[in-house]
């Protein structure tokens, strides 16, 4: 089972040339440009069960949508595109073009997949939002 619970701050980070840290784009309802999704939504997953991260793309002309696990060090690039960046094949993205998301689709989920990730667009400048994964201690039983 997943679970999305939304905290009320939308930020995102946008960097210019000399790293300088630069407000969002915003639109009159105070919502991002870009994303229809929340940033720091958080998501919970059992272990062993299947996450979804959402990341729904308003927007983003000739972008390519990536997914980064910010929380490690270095940070880890999952996913680029449609394509895999990793060895994990537990990580895939679901697209679907019509819908605009980008969704992360973790399997077999572990206690060490929790942490934070970044729906990265890169549109210039870079455009991301954050989404938090819990993982819960129960093990994930799909017939009960």
């Amino acid at each position: 089972m997943v679970k999305l619970s939304r905290d009320k701050r939308a930020y995102e980070t946008h960097r210019s040339r000399d790293n300088v840290v630069k407000p969002p784009p915003v639109s009159l309802s105070g919502k991002s440009a870009v994303f229809a999704t929340e940033n720091s939504t958080s998501v919970a997953a059992q272990i062993g069960g299947t996450a979804k991260l959402p990341c729904i793309v308003r927007k983003f002309n000739n972008g390519v949508v990536s997914w980064i696990r910010k929380d490690v060090s270095p940070p880890t690039i999952l996913t680029i595109g449609l394509g895999p960046h990793i060895t994990d094949d537990r990580f895939m993205v679901e697209h679907a073009r019509h819908l605009q998301n980008w969704d992360l689709v973790i399997k077999h989920v572990r206690p060490s997949d929790a942490g934070l990730y970044e729906c990265q667009v890169s549109t210039h400048p870079t455009t991301s939002i954050f989404i938090e994964l819990r993982v819960t201690g129960e093990q994930y039983n799909p017939g009960s």
